[in-house]
Parts: structure tokens; sequence; C-alpha cells
């Protein structure tokens, strides 16, 4: 979506498409007039790709290697792509791996050399069928994302990277992991941002002067202003995993986690879906349970 936006010349007009019954829904991105593009549900990583409508303007060119099989003047047809690609299995459709060419049946007979493809479909390949809408199967361009984080309250958050058979998970403890720890161990962040919103202090645990160390007031019984607990405090923003760690200015740990959702909507649709990259995530929350005696009265 942040490309799509960068080339709204080339793109005026994109729709997105969602069960809006469901938090989690796989996601169709319809670029007009070509593209459908379908992201898979929990990962929200590109599955499928749909090429139609070649002759809409701007016109559809294909090439394969040094040769144009479908241009302004020049239709693609099954005896074009045989040719090129070579043979295949007979069925309605000409499938190759990763790769299928679709027809409109009712302009010729079925099987007919001269068939002309109506839409080209683009998706992974495992040697055996797939269901559309299952996630993306792990590959290469993964190595070094996050598979999946794993938050634990009141500690931190452990992240599983790909590859996920050959990766160490890496836990994110709060006020004991460095920024230099996140940067070794996920890159630089690509922004870093100055605190200046100190709405979510109302939920932090009391701090002693050492563990605030940029003010010598006491939380909370010190004034609720911004240069008493808030200065030199900066947000690491990894976009790209859809996590953000606050990084303490004195102590250069973490502060706090926020792992972001990319739960889509009609409003996320208008402004800042894919804004951030949904984390795959899972909480894990332990309940104590207590009894407690109570005096009984006369």
């Amino acid at each position: 979506m942040e490309l799509l936006r960068r080339m709204q010349n080339e793109f005026p007009q994109v729709d997105v498409k969602f069960d809006i019954d469901s938090p989690t829904t796989p996601v169709i991105i319809h670029v007009r007039p070509h593209l459908d593009l379908l992201f898979s549900e929990y990962q929200q990583r590109l599955h499928t790709i749909v090429l139609k409508r070649f002759r809409d303007v701007p016109p559809v060119t294909i090439r394969f290697k040094d040769k144009v099989l479908l241009g302004p003047d020049q239709i693609l047809r099954r005896v074009d792509i045989s040719r090129v690609v070579g043979p295949t299995y007979e069925g309605e459709e000409l499938r190759y791996p990763g790769v299928w060419f679709s027809f409109d049946e009712h302009t010729v007979p079925p099987q007919d050399q001269n068939q002309e493809i109506k839409s080209i479909t683009v998706s992974q390949h495992n040697g055996q069928d797939r269901d559309a809408l299952e996630e993306v199967l792990e590959c290469p361009v993964m190595c070094g994302d996050i598979a999946r984080a794993v938050a634990k309250v009141h500690q931190g958050v452990k992240l599983h990277l790909y590859p996920t058979a050959a990766s160490e998970p890496f836990f994110v403890e709060i006020g004991v992991t460095t920024a230099q720890d996140l940067s070794v161990e996920l890159g630089a962040p690509l922004r870093t941002h100055y605190r200046e919103d100190d709405r979510m202090h109302i939920h932090s645990r009391q701090k002693t002067d050492e563990e605030d160390g940029d003010s010598p007031c006491e939380w909370p019984t010190a004034p609720r202003t911004f240069a008493c607990y808030t200065s030199s405090l900066d947000f690491y923003n990894y976009f790209q995993y859809g996590i953000d760690f606050l990084i303490s200015g004195t102590t250069h740990t973490v502060r706090k986690i926020i792992l972001h959702t990319n739960i889509v909507s009609p409003r996320h649709r208008r402004d800042c879906f894919r804004t951030e990259c949904g984390c795959n995530k899972t909480a894990r929350i332990t309940f104590v349970s207590s009894i407690q005696t109570m005096p009984m009265g006369d």
C-alpha cells in the first residue's frame, strides 16, 4: 500500500476488499484495471497475483526473455504459451509450476490452440495443490523477518525469526534488553521518534530515580510535567515488523514494547492501513488464583 501511495499517478484507483465481520481476513487489493493482489490472513504477505483485462487502458505488455507475448497489437493465445514455455498437462487452463493461464471458454471450443488468454495467475508452488487462503510458504526472502511474537505480560516479548528451523528466538526483556541488543538482532530502526505523548504513563509501575534517571522528582507525587519524567526517551520504530520499543535515555534499555495490529476496517482503508506491518503475535497471560480468608462475625 505504501508503494501504491507513492505512485498515485500510475495507479489512481485502488480498492481494498475484506470481510468486515472478521478481525482476521484475507485482503484483496484491486489495482484498477489490471491487478488483483491477494494477501494472506494472518501474516498479510502477498499470496497470489492475478493479471487480467489486458486491453483496458493502459494496455498490458508481457515479455518472455526477448520475445513479446502480449502487446497493444498482439493477442496472447494458447499456442503462444505452449511454444515458448513448453507442454503441460491437458485441462481447462494451462498450468505450470507457480503460474497458470486462463481462457474465455465461451469464445471458441475448449482446447482450441487459438484460445485467447484472458488472465494470468501467479502463486507459490510446492509441488502440490494448496488452498488459496493458506498462509504463504516460508521462503528465503523472509530470512530475518519475524515469524511470530509471543508477548509475556510484565516481562517482554519473544521474537521467532525466519528461518524458523535454524534461528533461535530473541527475547526482548523489559529493563534488560538494550538499544544495542535491538540493533544487533533486528537491525537499525527505520525511524527514531522522540516521545512527546505521556498519556500511557498512568499504566506504568512506580519508578525510582535510578529507573527513571531523567529527573530528580519522584513518581507519582511529582507534578505531571513533560520535563519531569520523559526527557531523553526515544521510540525505536520497526515499521517492517509492526513493533515499537521505548528506550530509556539513561539506561538505554527497553522500557515499553508496542505490538501493532493491522486489522483492516473502512477507516484503515482510507488512511493508515499498511502504514505499519501487522505483527503476528500471541499474548501469554498467567493468572494466579488466591483464596482470602475473611473473619466471620458473631
